[in-house]
């Protein structure tokens, strides 16, 4: 727990400049002295070019720190009981977009995870991927027998990163309900929980090409579909 609130200051950082923090403050569930100090904070770091709107504000902040903090914001786009209307409407927005990596570290994680070189698994492979979101990125190529494939890879080091930053989420559950008391009804660790096991299925391949198969299995017989 300890080294995931040492995070707190960079994340507290990046909320202040988009604005979050005042919009924060406003939450009466939460203790009087820590508004204040949202208050107080919002004041000396917010930037000029913030927005007033709430959603967007901290739309913009999880964007800026990170894959797991894009999935979180997710996933609290379905707790409208938890964030309000308005900050759930932007979250559900919330784009799964990243720049992508490059195509060197894909070729070294396919040669690594595969134990064979690029040219033994394809006759050709566009370094250059068509798709890039947070978790993962999409490179077209051709098989060595001439199928033409799609090429999912998970971003370099995503699953360390996905540990510490849900680690962090479920320190962070745990004081708030323990500062504030009143926030047990919200089920702030259950989310998380929850968080967890749908980002754990998203990082194994493995279940969503089962998935693909099922689908194919399925639509067999339909010749306007193919999977």
């Amino acid at each position: 727990m300890l080294r995931a609130l040492f995070r707190l200051p960079h994340i507290g950082w990046h909320l202040g400049r988009a604005g979050v923090l005042g919009h924060i403050a406003r939450i009466t569930l939460l203790p009087g002295w820590l508004r204040r100090i949202c208050t107080v904070l919002d004041r000396v770091v917010r930037s000029q070019n913030a927005t007033r709107d709430a959603g967007t504000a901290l739309a913009e902040a999880l964007t800026r720190l990170g894959p797991g903090f894009i999935k979180f914001g997710q996933a609290l786009s379905t707790r409208a009981d938890l964030m309000g209307p308005e900050m759930t409407y932007a979250l559900s927005l919330l784009q799964d977009r990243l720049p992508p990596f490059s195509g060197r570290l894909a070729q070294q994680s396919i040669e690594r995870e595969t134990g064979q070189s690029l040219d033994d698994i394809f006759t050709s492979f566009d370094k250059e991927a068509v798709a890039a979101a947070s978790i993962a990125q999409v490179h077209k190529a051709v098989l060595r027998d001439g199928r033409a494939v799609a090429v999912k890879l998970l971003r370099p080091d995503i699953e360390r990163q996905m540990r510490a930053d849900t680690s962090l989420f479920f320190s962070l559950a745990l004081i708030l309900q323990w500062l504030a008391p009143g926030l047990e009804r919200l089920k702030l660790v259950t989310a998380v929980e929850q968080f967890v096991q749908l980002s754990d299925m998203e990082l194994d391949l493995r279940l969503e090409a089962a998935a693909a198969g099922r689908l194919a299995d399925n639509l067999a017989d339909d010749d306007g579909i193919y999977v």
